[in-house]
């Protein structure tokens, strides 16, 4: 029998063909005189066919054979399949799951499924449902990161649902997890194990309406965690009875005023899932964490959350989808945040429109509303609201009169009388002058996280001799496979003086980079400021040793300038000296240096530059564990180390060391110290010899106050860590032009004028938003003017934007298959942000 069974298997006939002949052939076999140890025989060889091969084709037959035996032949099937075979056939509980145990386990819940297919009430199934229960209790939690063996844990969970561990909170974390897990590629019927999961989980609510609050706690914790979190989960949060929400509210004032702040994410990730396949009414739970916080008076979550969040969900209108929960989101934030309505308004008529010719009539009133009464809360602005009044009118929408826009900000806006970003008063009795214009500046779209990339880039491309150089770098098709990032770079700052959009993407500059910045996840600006750098530093020397070699003298001679590394303007060079407190040696050494990164430990009150400064220049005594190696003496001696600054760059770039990993905590966190943000700096190139803190202070004050002659520094940009959390966060700049002399602030894709009061102003009002890299300008350093754009840069620049808009009208954009699925998503990390007191529910 075997061995026509596997010529069988091994014919080329289909799989469909090879299923029904074992059905036929067994069938026959039972109208045969077919002994008792034959049928015994092909139960086992069944088995094998389901733990001795890798093929699916083998796994199958072998489930086919075994239920065809158990209806055909019951009592052998339940004879040889005992609770003894099966007690002495669970290897797993003897060592660690393995590949081949999972096979084996595969195989034996097919057989007690058989079982009770055909005996459900016996005993023998009762007590083989006991073994598997024993065997999940043991390895389910162990096994929450492998999805092979979830898979199969959740299938034998409902078909034999006496085998579910009796530790549900346990069960709930795994399974919650699991969901959580990113997709995986290789996976089979993915979108049946989130469905079988979830109905699971279902089915434990139904047993104990308890394990529902125990499944809304393990939700946050997955989407506050700064693990990747999979979209999936939405499905799960869609299937929450709604009569549940009520008990965020208690949940979030039990929790520590620092951990209320992680929730931040979590509001940004839920509101990302919106569009997803499986969302459902997920805009009533976004909302009810908001109110919860705006309950807790936590201003600063909820505006960083608006300000991430609203443009994004404003796009989700156009998705009819996602419309319902999205409208619900966004009607919040809008009415809710001081300073948000200016993001949208340039999307708000072709909003409208979409919506209109699709004849949603409720979802157009809705956003009527919204418009009016913000247009009301924010005046003086009638350039900026004339395309949006208008669509108003065409679409004869009823308009709001006064005292009812007054009872919906009333009602609806979260800070009355407080102060809110640039020091305006916001009221709602008597709207306010709002003064900060969209600018013609063009901005960056975020790609999913890379916001970090971003706020570099802009503060690079206002530096202008460094501008200058990279448009002035002459690429040829060599160059453009040998310097990728300068060419990208090239055709990024073109674009931003050319481009006839408010935006475009830099996709194709963050492609030339290492691909771990492109992952999807929040990255340090610092070093990738440093990456891009090194990078730029790589391929010029490249570029130059290339020419040199075909051109020969005639580069070096004609074009020495565009010859040179651009990075050239921010370059400098220290000097580090350790003198031998003991013998009085002194070893010294250079280092070239693109920026200075600055201690906060200077203390915990505000700070100036110079104090930064000082403590960078004044000397530093090695004494202790930290003893110099003297080699005049030929031991460890207490030393004094002194740092000079010998050549001083055109850009003087200064990083603030605003994080450090925290050994009590075991992760990194974010110090908040406040500095002062000034808009000159200097200090001497002098040696600061056996000069003490303060002294060095003094002087560098002086230079600043004029007192002493010396080269001065004007501020030219800063870029911003928005946060209170070294965990996640989102960078902006301001940036000065140095054509127009105005400040600029650049949020991404979003670009409006500003000045640097209002810069320092916002800086004392919102604490979390900290000067993280400041870019400083010599003043006596006079730029060229930047000549015309070669004519085949100009060409290229068009070539990108003809095709940006070839993909604009086909409805979708160039960069969609680099998008993240979650936008804003934390650092790197294997813990989970906070843990969650457990008895609130």
């Amino acid at each position: 029998m075997e061995k026509i069974l596997d010529a069988l298997l091994t014919s080329p006939h289909s799989e469909d063909v090879k299923n029904k002949f074992i059905v036929l052939y067994l069938k026959n076999l039972s109208r045969t005189n077919t002994s008792k140890a034959d049928w015994e025989q092909l139960c086992e060889y069944a088995y094998g066919l389901i733990t001795k091969h890798n093929s699916r084709v083998y796994s199958v037959s072998g489930e086919i054979i075994l239920s065809q035996i158990a209806r055909l032949q019951k009592s052998i099937y339940m004879l040889y399949f005992n609770s003894g075979w099966i007690d002495q056939t669970i290897s797993i509980a003897d060592s660690a799951p393995s590949y081949q145990q999972l096979k084996e386990l595969r195989a034996l819940i097919k057989i007690i499924k058989y079982k009770q297919e055909v005996a459900s009430d016996s005993d023998d199934v009762k007590n083989d449902c006991r073994l598997l229960q024993s065997c999940a209790n043991k390895y389910v939690a162990m096994v929450k990161s492998r999805i092979e063996w979830l898979q199969l844990f959740v299938s034998m969970f409902i078909d034999l649902p006496q085998s579910t561990p009796e530790d549900h909170v346990r069960l709930i974390e795994v399974l919650v997890y699991s969901l959580a897990i990113p997709e995986n590629d290789f996976l089979e019927s993915y979108n049946e194990f989130v469905e079988q999961t979830v109905n699971l989980i279902e089915s434990l609510w139904q047993r104990n309406n308890e394990n529902i609050g125990i499944t809304i706690r393990e939700v946050f914790v997955r989407l506050s965690s700064n693990q990747i979190c999979s979209n999936s989960i939405v499905l799960l949060i869609s299937k929450i009875p709604k009569l549940y929400r009520s008990i965020i509210l208690p949940y979030v004032q039990k929790i520590s005023a620092d951990d209320v702040n992680k929730f931040e994410l979590c509001v940004e990730r839920m509101i990302s899932m919106i569009p997803h396949r499986f969302a459902d009414n997920i805009g009533c739970w976004i909302i009810e964490l908001v109110k919860a916080l705006e309950k807790l008076q936590n201003k600063t979550i909820l505006i960083r959350v608006a300000h991430a969040n609203t443009v994004r969900c404003f796009e989700y209108l156009l998705d009819r989808h996602a419309r319902n929960d999205a409208l619900m989101v966004v009607e919040h934030l809008l009415l809710g945040t001081p300073d948000i309505f200016d993001s949208v308004v340039p999307t708000f008529s072709k909003v409208l429109e979409k919506i209109a010719q699709e004849e949603d009539q409720d979802t157009l009133l809705r956003l009527s509303k919204i418009a009016q009464c913000l247009m009301q809360r924010f005046p003086n602005g009638v350039y900026k609201y004339s395309r949006l009044s208008k669509t108003l009118k065409s679409l004869n929408l009823p308009e709001l009169k006064q005292d009812e826009i007054l009872d919906i900000l009333r009602k609806t806006t979260w800070f009355k009388g407080t102060n809110i970003a640039g020091g305006r008063k916001e009221i709602t009795t008597k709207p306010v002058n709002y003064s900060t214009q969209i600018s013609k500046k063009k901005g960056l779209q975020n790609l999913g996280n890379t916001c970090f990339m971003n706020s570099v880039l802009q503060a690079l491309f206002n530096s202008i001799e460094f501008r200058n150089r990279i448009l002035r770098t002459e690429m040829t098709e060599i160059s453009k496979s040998e310097t990728p990032t300068i060419y990208q770079l090239q055709i990024c700052f073109a674009r931003m003086i050319k481009s006839t959009k408010s935006y475009f993407s830099p996709s194709a500059l963050l492609e030339t980079l290492p691909t771990w910045l492109n992952n999807g996840r929040q990255q340090d600006c610092h070093e990738f400021l440093k990456i891009l750098f090194s990078q730029i530093e790589e391929e010029s020397k490249k570029s130059k040793k290339s020419r040199s070699d075909l051109e020969k003298e005639e580069i070096l001679t004609t074009h020495k300038d565009m010859t040179d590394i651009p990075i050239c303007p921010f370059g400098g060079k220290l000097e580090n000296t350790i003198e031998c407190l003991t013998c009085g040696n002194k070893s010294k050494t250079k280092e070239e240096f693109h920026d200075l990164s600055l201690s906060l430990k200077v203390g915990t009150y505000n700070l100036s530059f110079s104090d930064l400064l000082s403590e960078f220049l004044s000397a530093e005594y090695l004494r202790g564990d930290n003893q110099y190696f003297c080699e005049k003496c030929g031991g460890l001696r207490d030393a004094k180390k002194l740092t000079r600054i010998i050549t001083q760059p055109h850009y003087l770039i200064l990083s603030l060391n605003r994080f450090e990993y925290d050994v009590k905590y075991a992760k990194r966190i974010k110090i908040t110290t406040h500095v002062s943000i000034q808009d000159s700096l200097s200090f001497n190139v002098q040696d600061y010899d056996n000069e003490s803190h303060s002294q060095v202070n003094s002087k560098i004050n002086g230079i600043m106050n004029g007192d002493i002659n010396e080269k001065q520094y004007d501020l030219s940009a800063i870029v911003i860590h928005s946060g209170s959390s070294a965990e996640y966060g989102h960078y902006y700049t301001y940036a000065k032009d140095e054509e127009d002399n105005k400040w600029y602030n650049y949020n991404d894709s979003y670009v409006t004028t500003s000045s640097l009061s209002r810069i320092i102003s916002e800086g004392e009002d919102f604490k979390s938003d900290t000067p993280y890299l400041l870019f400083f300008r010599q003043k006596n350093i006079v730029n060229q003017k930047l000549p015309e754009i070669s004519q085949s840069l100009t060409k290229e620049v068009e070539r990108v934007e003809k095709e940006d808009n070839y993909y604009n009208k086909k409805g979708f954009s160039m960069d969609d298959t680099n998008k993240k699925k979650d936008e804003d998503d934390p650092l790197s990390g294997g813990y989970d942000i906070f843990d969650y007191d457990k008895s609130v529910f």
